[in-house]
């Protein structure tokens, strides 16, 4: 089997080709949002549509960041989640890989079985016992039963990188560091994880993701306005009488900046992660 650089010129233009439109596709309704945001206001229903803002404005920023303080409300209680599920996702995930991967437990094959049949249930039927569960301690309407939930629905599919990633670190290494007198906690803090941080980067972003951009967990554990997150936000601006679209794309716009600047800066580690197999 040909590799994809001994292909034929037209074969490789095939495949740019169709990467190229697949990628504007998707890239078509980020770019509608970022111009609408873009837009004044009696600019953005006229017809024919503006394919291009004009003129370009960014009153709509000034005013949703500066002038509607709950806005800024939605970005802090989504951030304090998305961070706190990513700190713990990654600090339990690591543990229970490096677990899995390199230490002797008691029925390993079963617990870790186990724990991959999480991804099997629906997260949606598991809604109204932990409604219920939280109500009885007290954490509907606080920032840590998010933070609690999120965990949960991460964790197995984040032990599973990370015990992938802890696979790929030779035993002798680990088996030297014992031979000279560190403990097992030493071991993973100091040799294995700096080796797996590809994994590590790999499980921080998608957790960050995750949590970032949940609705539904939000909508139903959080009722009051000052515990809305940026998706809950959002579905306030789609009214029953009209939605104000200048509102609702420029939060939207705001929203996506994290994610970006956040995979931006580890792209490097991402791609790392999935070169040697941590995400498959």
């Amino acid at each position: 089997m040909k590799s994809f650089f001994e292909a034929s010129p037209l074969s490789r233009a095939t495949y740019y080709l169709i990467n190229a439109v697949v990628g504007v596709l998707f890239l078509i309704p980020f770019y509608w949002t970022v111009i609408t945001a873009l837009k004044p206001t009696q600019n953005i229903l006229v017809y024919p549509p503006q394919l291009v803002p004009r003129p370009p404005t960014l009153d709509n920023f000034h005013f949703m960041w500066f002038e509607r303080p709950e806005v800024r409300g939605y970005f802090f209680n989504s951030g304090v989640v998305a961070v706190g599920t990513v700190l713990a996702v990654i600090v339990l995930s690591a543990l229970a890989g490096y677990g899995f991967a390199k230490l002797h437990i008691p029925f390993k094959p079963v617990v870790f079985f186990s724990i991959l049949l999480g991804l099997m249930i629906p997260n949606q039927s598991l809604l109204i016992p932990l409604f219920d569960i939280f109500q009885r301690l007290n954490l509907i309407n606080t920032r840590l039963g998010l933070i609690l939930i999120y965990t949960t629905f991460q964790l197995p599919f984040s032990v599973f990188i990370m015990r992938n990633s802890f696979e790929t670190i030779p035993a002798a290494v680990l088996e030297a560091a014992r031979i000279d007198g560190a403990g097992e906690l030493n071991i993973w803090v100091r040799i294995a994880l700096p080796l797996v941080l590809p994994g590590v980067v790999t499980v921080g972003i998608l957790a960050f993701i995750a949590s970032w951009n949940e609705f539904l967990i939000a909508l139903i554990f959080t009722t009051t306005d000052a515990l809305k997150t940026v998706p809950v936000g959002l579905s306030v601006m789609m009214g029953i009488y009209g939605t104000q679209w200048e509102m609702l794309t420029t939060v939207a716009t705001l929203s996506c900046i994290p994610v970006i600047v956040l995979f931006l800066a580890s792209q490097r580690a991402f791609m790392r992660a999935v070169a040697s197999g941590a995400v498959k």
